[in-house]
């Protein structure tokens, strides 16, 4: 008797440490499922990189269009954005950077492939560069464009592009060429012309349609600077489109408070704003100004109104943890009530 008492008293302990552990293995796998969930939100999705890709080609070939392009200018090869289709492949790296690859499609119209990678989306790029870094020399490429025509090869050193940074290869025939004993990390942006737009970010506001619109400007203007125009008539059509897109870019980052506790950021959008525009825009740039004053003064909200906040932001994240735990504790619950009654029956 006093040895089937032990027994009954082992079955049960175990069963309650069984339980116990099936909760903490379901609580953390939900905790990791919830984290995963906020890392995803801030990721562009397959569906926004589409909407992006679509976005970049429609104010591209708008720009061509509405300067008449093709009754200014014979040689219209440095815009063949604007009057040929391309395919294009998209790849969203899940740790690091976005990259798109156009070709010109020999069909009437376009189509976009979307993928995902783990990897860093440089080595996607260049696999065979170095995957050891702790030892090579850094070269590090500060913010502004530079245009590369001819052949560089990151051999033996880790180029480091900043953000802010654009390397841009301007022959198709000559890109960044990176060996298995060097390697590149790019913050910035890496361009190869026509053909590959990389970008060291993965998070939706630097893939947006706005930003869309930004980038396929800046392309254009390249091309148009290809062509030999002169610099006040690139600086006419600056100051004709792209206030406008920085007036959208500044008031959606108004509105997700971005410049809330990152004034370096509004600076650098702000002066990029004041250099474009034309003189008779002084009133607007005042306004944008008034605006982040007013948005730097709102005082934080409480921290139940924070907890609110962040509880309806994020409900379905949370939702899906609590039913793991309810689970869990079912599970452990269930369990113990099975070995209750398998020590019933043996009595």
């Amino acid at each position: 008797m006093c040895q089937l008492r032990n027994k009954g008293k082992y079955i049960k302990t175990h069963a309650k440490l069984f339980a116990l552990l099936v909760v903490i293995v379901v609580l953390f796998v939900g905790f990791l499922f919830v984290q995963l969930i906020l890392v995803e939100s801030e990721r562009i999705s397959p569906d926004e990189m589409r909407e992006y890709v679509q976005e970049y080609f429609s104010e591209y070939k708008y720009l061509y269009d509405d300067q008449n392009i093709p009754f200014i200018i014979t040689d219209l090869n440095n815009f063949t954005f604007g009057w040929r289709n391309f395919d294009t492949t998209g790849v969203i790296s899940t740790t690091h950077g976005t990259a798109l690859f156009f070709s010109p499609s020999e069909k009437g119209y376009s189509e976009i492939t979307i993928k995902k990678t783990s990897y860093p989306i440089e080595y996607y790029l260049w696999p065979q560069m170095a995957t050891n870094t702790d030892e090579l020399p850094s070269i590090g490429i500060k913010p502004g464009e530079y245009p590369l025509d001819g052949v560089v090869t990151v051999h033996h050193s880790l180029m480091y592009v900043e953000p802010g940074a654009t390397i841009r290869c301007v022959r198709k025939d000559r890109p960044l060429n990176v060996t298995s004993t060097g390697a590149v990390l790019i913050f910035g942006t890496y361009i190869l012309e026509h053909s590959i737009l990389l970008k060291g970010s993965n998070n939706k506001e630097d893939w947006s349609r706005t930003q869309a619109d930004i980038d396929a400007l800046s392309e254009y203007i390249w091309d148009c600077k290809c062509t030999g125009m002169n610099a006040t008539a690139i600086q006419s059509i600056e100051t004709k489109y792209k206030p406008s897109m920085l007036l959208d870019r500044i008031a959606s980052r108004m509105k997700s408070s971005d410049y809330k506790d990152n004034q370096a950021l509004f600076n650098s959008d702000y002066e990029e704003l004041r250099r474009v525009a034309a003189d008779t825009m002084n009133d607007m740039l005042v306004e944008v100004l008034n605006d982040f004053y007013t948005l730097q003064q709102e005082s934080a909200p409480s921290l139940p109104e924070q907890i609110g906040s962040y509880l309806l932001q994020k409900a379905d994240a949370i939702g899906f943890g609590v039913v793991m735990t309810v689970i869990g504790v079912l599970v452990g619950k269930y369990m113990k009530s099975k070995k209750d009654r398998g020590k019933k029956k043996g009595k």
